[in-house]
């Protein structure tokens, strides 16, 4: 009961300060670049919360709750990245230099995470069993290889900003219809394939009718979340009949458009509710290096702590996370600033 008050807390502490009731009409870019980073702060925090769930047993209400978000949080970043870039690209064609930048933005952090996971492996047997031979290491560094826990993420965005790039060139063609129709053409043939970067497409379409969807919910609001929860609530049914007949496509269907479902309804939350402040702000900017560290600092706080003490436990991986997250952040930070200069 006591890890279940503190797990609530930490998201408490993290939302409560400076939240606050919009009281305006909706126009352009409803949700702002800050307002992006603070959700991105509480979903990262919420990733954690559900993977360190996994650890305990037995599980309380709460505890059960946080290791079934998943796919709803990590729904929610694709969303944001979708729109985000819509957003930033809707006045402009991509140039050449598009592409390298955002690759590097992505793959610098990851290649700094993926040494430190080997040697803590290495050396300190800290870590789920990875194969460290030559072949595999060399593979992931092209994320066609796990060496970072939940790496997929990783390789999903790289193939996100890739199928971006591309289909923008298609001259007289809508540029969200197709990244929609590749994304769900590659979970057809790949059902196992990351279900969450469906919210991606979704984020761009509300981008892209940013105008529409303002205009709805200054007459609408209320008849658009009410409904938008019923169908987000009905979409996450199929799962649990998939689970009873272990049908794995029925789950991923589910999980797709459920999660989908559940980003716009942040989204529709974002229109009214300010949640801003300056912790959500620092955790936003560090949210990619936290995502790609937790698990490891888990393992790695679990070692020395256990789950014997799983308040001290939860805070201690919270804190380590923070820690180890803020530094990688600081050497991509100066190492892309370099490698962008260069680009430019």
């Amino acid at each position: 009961m006591l890890l279940s008050i503190v797990m609530v807390a930490i998201l408490l502490i993290i939302t409560l300060p400076r939240i606050r009731i919009k009281d305006c009409q909706y126009d352009k870019n409803i949700i702002s670049i800050d307002e992006s980073t603070c959700l991105k702060g509480i979903m990262c925090v919420c990733i954690f919360l559900h993977h360190f769930s996994g650890w305990i047993i037995p599980q309380t209400p709460v505890i059960y709750f946080f290791s079934h978000c998943g796919s709803f949080m990590v729904s929610v970043f694709f969303f944001l990245s979708g729109y985000g870039l819509k957003i930033s690209t809707s006045k402009k064609a991509l140039n050449k230099s598009f592409l390298p930048k955002r690759l590097v933005k992505i793959l610098v952090p990851y290649w700094i995470c993926e040494i430190i996971y080997i040697c803590f492996n290495k050396f300190l047997s800290v870590g789920s069993d990875i194969d460290l031979s030559l072949t595999n290491i060399l593979l992931s560094i092209f994320t066609l290889r796990d060496v970072v826990m939940f790496s997929w993420y990783v390789t999903a965005t790289v193939f996100l900003y890739l199928v971006f790039f591309f289909t923008s060139k298609i001259k007289k063609a809508n540029h969200t219809l197709c990244v929609f129709v590749i994304l769900v053409s590659a979970f057809a043939f790949v059902p196992d394939l990351w279900t969450t970067f469906v919210a991606f497409p979704l984020g761009m379409l509300v981008a892209q009718k940013e105008n529409i969807f303002s205009k709805l919910c200054n007459k609408k609001y209320g008849l658009l979340l009410v409904c938008t929860i019923i169908l987000t609530i009905v979409a996450i049914v199929p799962k649990y009949i998939g689970q009873t007949l272990n049908n794995q496509i029925m789950m991923n269907i589910s999980d797709a458009t459920s999660g989908s479902l559940f980003a716009f309804i942040v989204f529709l939350i974002i229109i009214k509710v300010e949640i801003k402040n300056k912790i959500l702000l620092f955790l936003g900017k560090i949210s990619y290096e936290f995502y790609l560290l937790h698990g490891l600092m888990i393992f790695f706080v679990n070692k020395f702590i256990g789950i014997e003490s799983p308040v001290a436990f939860c805070l201690i991986s919270l804190v380590s996370i923070i820690i180890s997250s803020s530094i990688v952040n600081l050497i991509q930070k100066r190492i892309t600033n370099l490698t962008n200069k260069k680009l430019s």
